[in-house]
């Protein structure tokens, strides 16, 4: 995810607190997991050498308490419509996008992503 995205994406959003000001990767893998339908532990993101292990498990701990039910409240509940959206928006433009389209080297969010105005 775009670093530029998570911002826009936590905008206005009241107690969402220090949620916002993390970095993208928890937006990351949430949008990932909602994109391939797969489970967030699968993310190469969290399989990438960029994480040392306690940031991976840190992330992946933050990734499972924002998944959890009990903790659907209020900012983070709201969030979580938005990033759904933001998936479902990728997951079309990449479904649309001609084939060969995100080779190797290529984002597909950067290579996509133009309608966070939009949330």
């Amino acid at each position: 995810m775009p670093t530029s995205d998570w911002p826009e994406l936590c905008n206005g959003i009241p107690k969402l607190g220090r949620l916002a000001r993390q970095e993208p990767a928890l937006g990351a893998v949430l949008v990932w997991a909602e994109v391939t339908q797969s489970e967030h532990l699968n993310c190469p993101l969290l399989a990438t050498t960029v994480l040392a292990g306690q940031d991976r498990k840190l992330l992946v701990d933050q990734v499972g308490q924002f998944l959890t039910p009990t903790n659907q409240k209020a900012g983070r509940l709201k969030l979580r419509r938005r990033l759904e959206l933001y998936a479902a928006r990728l997951a079309a433009r990449c479904d649309a996008a001609p084939r060969g389209t995100f080779g190797p080297g290529t984002s597909a969010v950067s290579a996509v992503w133009s309608t966070i105005g939009a949330v």
